[in-house]
């Protein structure tokens, strides 16, 4: 569904996970405007960049919360963002 387009790392516990593009990830697409787009998609996204205190050398990346996401409702909302994604970079 997103693979190639997001790098997520394993996970052992959690409420959060971080994906980072991947190498499929569009080369003109922020991680603000995955965000803004996500939204629009009905999913909620957080732009990893802004945690950073030095703009300049904030890395991409989304924080995405699953722990209240219902088992049965993630694999649609990964195709969903996927398909958001590539659209919002221009693919």
């Amino acid at each position: 569904r997103a693979a190639g387009l997001l790098d997520v790392a394993p996970l052992e516990g959690g409420m959060h996970l971080v994906a980072r593009p991947g190498p499929d990830w569009p080369s003109r697409l922020g991680d603000v405007a995955a965000v803004a787009a996500l939204a629009q998609a009905g999913i909620a996204a957080v732009a990893l960049s802004a945690y950073y205190s030095d703009p300049g050398n904030a890395a991409p990346g989304l924080l995405l919360g699953y722990a209240a996401v219902p088992e049965r409702a993630i694999a649609p909302a990964v195709t969903r963002m996927a398909t958001t994604l590539r659209a919002a970079g221009g693919g």
